[in-house]
């Protein structure tokens, strides 16, 4: 992804705020894929709505990883996992320009709402695939 293909900072609040969660909301749409144990990651986290809805699908058992570009959308993040009280659940990362640069396998991998700012879609969903486990799903 080049930097000026993403959102900025500045603007996440105009689709991120109090009145998203009354259109997306984390139990309908990520509840039959999120469960217990699972390790899932939120692709371009922006502040953080998804990966704190998936956190709390999760229980006390599992991981998010919340990848974004801009360390700024993860500062972001940083604050409402601390007020959410998460932190034990949610572990931020911030990825390459063209390289998620992420270890290990997921379960899940959220990337609502920024696959069309990435420059070589084909190239970024191959490195999704590389980290899904078998039976995986993407969203």
């Amino acid at each position: 992804m080049e930097e000026q293909h993403v959102c900025p900072p500045k603007h996440v609040h105009t689709f991120d705020n109090f009145l998203r969660p009354l259109i997306h909301r984390p139990k309908k749409v990520f509840g039959p894929y999120v469960k217990p144990g699972m390790r899932v990651m939120d692709i371009g986290c922006g502040a953080g709505f998804a990966s704190i809805g998936m956190a709390r699908l999760l229980g006390n058992e599992g991981e998010v990883v919340a990848v974004d570009l801009q360390q700024e959308m993860l500062d972001i993040v940083k604050r409402r996992v601390v007020k959410a009280k998460l932190t034990h659940m949610i572990k931020l990362h911030k990825c390459e320009a063209d390289s998620l640069n992420v270890e290990g396998e997921f379960d899940f991998v959220n990337a609502f709402w920024m696959v069309h700012e990435t420059p070589d879609t084909r190239k970024f969903l191959e490195h999704v695939y590389a980290v899904l486990k078998p039976g995986g799903r993407l969203l």
